[in-house]
């Protein structure tokens, strides 16, 4: 069940909750961040996976996975984006500290449950990883900037 929630119907899920989320409690601002990192991770994952072709671990028979082995696709998923979404206006430095420590702890079990499972090699999880982290810098730097007094045409 850890490794469903980086499954596409998940991350469907996921998204459209917290599209809902964003928009009805005037956190507006994060949505098309939100969008881009997700869609950019997924896009960059989809090609990734088209155009390197890599064939998956064969060992757990009851295990399977339809497409390619990288990047992994769940270690892309945008929890990142949510962790940073999450904590970016809570008043104290405990609570900006836990809600990305759970986040990362969520995908710290996730990606080795790929390993485990031979839904892929470590090497696909790292490159998974690195291109969420891309795509989390890519919406967490538009969200920033989006607040940033220049931004909304206040001046200093």
């Amino acid at each position: 069940w850890i490794t469903a929630l980086g499954t596409g119907p998940a991350v469907t899920d996921i998204a459209a909750t917290v599209s809902t989320l964003l928009w009805t409690q005037s956190r507006a601002w994060l949505f098309a961040p939100f969008w881009t990192t997700l869609t950019g991770a997924e896009g960059t994952t989809w090609l990734g996976k088209h155009l390197i072709g890599r064939v998956r671990p064969a060992f757990l028979d009851a295990v399977s996975e339809s497409s390619s082995s990288l990047p992994s696709g769940h270690a892309t998923a945008p929890i990142g984006f949510l962790a940073y979404a999450a904590a970016c206006d809570l008043p104290g430095l405990r609570q900006r500290f836990e809600v990305p420590f759970w986040a990362a702890t969520v995908i710290g079990l996730v990606c080795p449950s790929l390993v485990f499972l031979s839904l892929n090699y470590l090497s696909d999880i790292a490159a998974g990883v690195l291109v969420g982290m891309v795509w989390l810098l890519a919406g967490v730097g538009a969200a920033e900037l989006s607040q940033s007094p220049s931004a909304l045409g206040q001046s200093g």
